[in-house]
């Protein structure tokens, strides 16, 4: 028996067992006794209901707290977003040019990755402001490093794209936003 719960244990992600247990653990706790006499199981609760009761509560505010921090980051990240695009609002038109090197004249979006160099005070100006990020450790040449857009700054800049605030020919760009 002991083999059997060990092999189940190993095959079955942990998270579909607690989850198992809770459901089983609900049924005993919240169903009536007659239901639960017609499967034959009355005498188990019985016997076991105060570490039914137990395993219910301890897994119930578990499930509560997984919850809130959930809805909790949710919130934590929307709001992060409209401080992140807000500020964006007001980059300058040097941070703005450097934002336009992540533009692929192909496909007519922004791309994810291009390559600038590491002592460009703009760059980092961009980097210490969390629009983009250094993407490599390795360099290409001695100085230029691959950098990569947020993905929230690649969504906002792609978005501005489709609205039409922001209109790139071919040697400049207007930013209206």
């Amino acid at each position: 028996m002991k083999e059997i719960i060990k092999n189940i244990f190993n095959k079955v992600d942990f998270k579909i067992i607690v989850g198992t247990i809770y459901l089983a653990s609900l049924v005993f706790s919240l169903f009536p006794d007659n239901i639960i006499n017609y499967f034959g199981l009355l005498s188990f609760k019985s016997t076991y209901q105060f570490v039914i009761s137990l395993i219910f509560i301890v897994l119930s505010c578990y499930y509560i707290a997984t919850l809130i921090q959930y809805v909790y980051d949710k919130i934590k990240n929307k709001t992060l977003n409209k401080k992140l695009r807000k500020m964006m609002k007001k980059i300058s038109s040097n941070e703005k040019q450097y934002l336009m090197k992540f533009y692929n004249s192909k496909t007519k979006s922004f791309d994810t990755s291009t390559t600038f160099d590491i002592s460009n005070a703009i760059v980092n100006l961009l980097q210490s402001k969390h629009i983009i990020n250094i993407g490599s450790s390795i360099s290409v040449g001695y100085t230029e490093f691959d950098y990569y857009l947020q993905p929230w700054a690649l969504e906002y800049l792609n978005e501005l794209l489709n609205d039409g605030k922001l209109i790139v020919h071919e040697n400049n760009f207007e930013w209206n936003d």
